[in-house]
């Protein structure tokens, strides 16, 4: 009898999911974390309004202290 009194307590644990209904349920908590990720700003930061923080510097376009060489080709080497 004691078999029999511990398959009926283990059936009584209604609330606990198993296999594929724990699996889906899973599942769709991880597709509703993902889709607030991707359909609303939690994943960016906030936005930072302190003066001076949004200055870009200009593009400095010079290049210095670079040497370029050329390989001079060999109607250059006879001359």
């Amino acid at each position: 009898m004691g078999k029999l009194e511990d398959i009926v307590a283990r059936n009584q644990q209604s609330f606990r999911l198993k296999g594929s209904r724990a699996m889906l349920l899973r599942g769709l908590f991880l597709l509703l974390i993902l889709g607030l990720f991707l359909f609303t700003k939690w994943a960016m930061p906030p936005k930072d309004d302190r003066p001076g923080i949004n200055v870009v510097p200009e593009k400095d376009r010079a290049v210095r202290g670079v040497k370029l060489y050329k390989v001079p080709t060999p109607t250059q080497k006879a001359q």
